[in-house]
């Protein structure tokens, strides 16, 4: 008994991403890791902005960390706000420990300003 050859693996892969063209799926959706979807969800995410912009910020300075510090700060005082959140909702009995995006939008607009 012989295995399949790469000739029809190759095939085996054609067929697939002709059925998930065929589906709609993009290919950065293909391409794109688990973890990295996770990341990009805003659900799962909460500081996804502060990501971006500091993302953004180390592109256009050529990967030039110093001058970025302002938006690393704000996405650490992010993290920080919402990682006291989920401790706080833990304590309290609440599921889910990280509030989703909708709920996150009306806990930011019950403070007066951003807290970070």
């Amino acid at each position: 008994m012989s295995t399949p050859g790469f000739r029809h693996q190759v095939r085996r892969r054609q067929d697939k991403g002709k059925e998930d063209r065929e589906k709609g799926v993009g290919k950065a959706q293909l391409r794109m890791p688990k973890n990295v979807r996770k990341l990009r969800d805003e659900d799962i995410n909460p500081c996804l902005e502060e990501t971006d912009a500091s993302r953004k910020c180390l592109e256009a300075n050529n990967y030039n960390k110093d001058m970025c510090t302002e938006y690393f700060l704000r996405y650490k005082a992010c993290r920080k706000f919402w990682n006291n959140i989920m401790i706080q909702r833990r304590r309290n009995g609440i599921s889910p420990d990280m509030p989703t995006a909708k709920d996150r939008k009306e806990i930011l607009e019950e403070c007066t300003k951003r807290p970070y």
